[in-house]
């Protein structure tokens, strides 16, 4: 039985308000737009002309024809924060179940959970620049693993890593190795060819490995299969403006050496007051010289975060020329998601999609939640919850049905996060994280009732 249809009313269409109108109406979903610009219906050919309406977000007569009173999630995604907050404000007065806004300026974020939700009756509140800097700081965190919130948020990390050489434990059955409890070893990579291990298979040299476990067991389990080397501190960030700012005082408490470049004086002056334990150098950072004098090329996590794109790029691109162990580029445009992979930089999705997916999560009461590709796009992680009377709803793990290319490692249920067994229970109300390959997706999509 597929989910039944929301009732969603976006007031905004542009970048960000535009992605989640192209996401929400191609999931099924009932979506009206409100804009001031009527060109930017065009392109959204999914939704009927009937649900689009052009006037000010903040007018309650434009809010009561689009339906704002009877909405099932109504989100003010404007360029506009105060107009956000005020047209969420009615809305949630007017009768919307569940009421976003996306609030920008960062001197309206000292409590947004507390201040805009109980005085306010906003259920989220957003902020795009906090979010991509909350991103790469789990990037950094995680050394570079797929950082997907429901492990992290609850103490476990997934790690993706090459076995480097043959140790004692490689080439036995993973049966037969003292893996720590709460630790999964998820997927093989060997030659190139995916594969969900079992109890009778090993790992052997030069596979590439991905494990889930417990934060404080991941240096263990490395060394089980021959990865001794532990994540530095060194990090240089380029770009000081408030992604570049917020992701340092993010990080500031793992990483012991932290660089920001910024190129406008007056910011920098800012940063050195609002840092601590934080090196503010003055300069461009796409200046190959200048990250050379910096030492860029000893740093083990250099990451572009200006808000250009092609500098990001580049800046990265030296960096890893210069000797960088990990670079991250923020990158807005998703057809630079290809060029990125290529030469070999980590990148942070564009807001938009992080946007997108926080309000999913938070929201969304069953469905697809969430989707990172691994593995060069072979295999990735679905975050699901469970459709109402979908196949596996209350059925145990060895009886749920999953094809051979997919595995439950990890379930989020009752505001605890778990490694599931055989005997585990799939209940309605919880988000399962599931790693599968391209061919078993669609079986998956069936069992969760998508």
């Amino acid at each position: 039985m597929p989910p039944p249809s929301l009732k969603i009313v976006i007031a905004g269409a542009g970048a960000i308000g535009g992605y989640l109108v192209s996401q929400f109406s191609g999931q099924g979903h009932q979506v009206s737009i409100i804009d001031v610009n009527s060109d930017r219906f065009d392109r959204f050919p999914s939704v009927p002309r009937e649900r689009m309406y052009v006037g000010n977000l903040v007018s309650s007569s434009v809010l009561a024809r689009a339906g704002a009173g009877s909405a099932d999630i109504f989100i003010a995604s404007s360029n506009q924060h105060e107009a956000n907050a005020l047209s969420a404000m009615k809305a949630r007065r007017m009768g919307a179940a569940r009421v976003v806004a996306l609030i920008e300026k960062a001197d309206y974020f000292d409590d947004p959970v507390g201040i805009y939700r109980d005085w306010f009756g906003i259920d989220l509140v957003l902020n795009t620049r906090f979010l991509v800097a909350g991103e790469i700081a789990k990037v950094i965190r995680t050394r570079g693993v797929l950082a997907v919130d429901a492990f992290v948020e609850h103490g476990f990390e997934m790690v993706q890593f090459r076995v480097q050489a043959e140790t004692e434990h490689t080439g036995r059955p993973l049966r037969d190795l003292r893996l720590p409890e709460q630790t999964l070893v998820v997927a093989l990579n060997r030659d190139g060819v995916l594969t969900i291990p079992r109890g009778d298979d090993s790992v052997r040299a030069g596979d590439e490995v991905l494990v889930l476990s417990s934060v404080d067991k991941i240096p263990f389990v490395e060394r089980i299969f021959g990865r001794s080397k532990v994540a530095g501190h060194k990090t240089v960030i380029l770009g000081g403006g408030t992604v570049g700012h917020a992701l340092a005082r993010q990080i500031s408490g793992r990483a012991s050496n932290i660089t920001v470049i910024e190129r406008d004086l007056d910011r920098c002056d800012f940063l050195s007051r609002e840092l601590d334990r934080t090196t503010v150098i003055y300069g461009d950072g796409s200046d190959g010289d200048l990250l050379n004098e910096e030492g860029v090329g000893s740093a083990e996590v250099f990451a572009a975060v200006t808000g250009d794109d092609e500098k990001n790029i580049i800046a990265a691109t030296l960096a890893r020329a210069l000797g960088a162990e990990r670079c991250i580029a923020k990158v807005s445009r998703s057809g630079y998601e290809s060029v990125c992979r290529h030469i070999g930089l980590e990148m942070v999705r564009s807001p938009d999609r992080i946007v997108c997916r926080e309000i999913v999560r938070a929201l969304l009461p069953y469905g697809v939640l969430s989707e990172t590709p691994v593995m060069g796009g072979q295999a990735g992680f679905v975050e699901m919850a469970p459709s109402p009377g979908c196949p596996v709803e209350g059925r145990i793990l060895q009886e749920a049905g999953f094809p051979p290319g997919a595995v439950l490692c990890g379930l989020f249920e009752g505001g605890r996060f778990s490694i599931p067994h055989g005997q585990t229970t799939i209940r309605s109300g919880s988000r399962a994280i599931i790693f599968c390959s391209r061919e078993a997706r669609p079986v998956i999509d069936r069992l969760f009732g998508i």
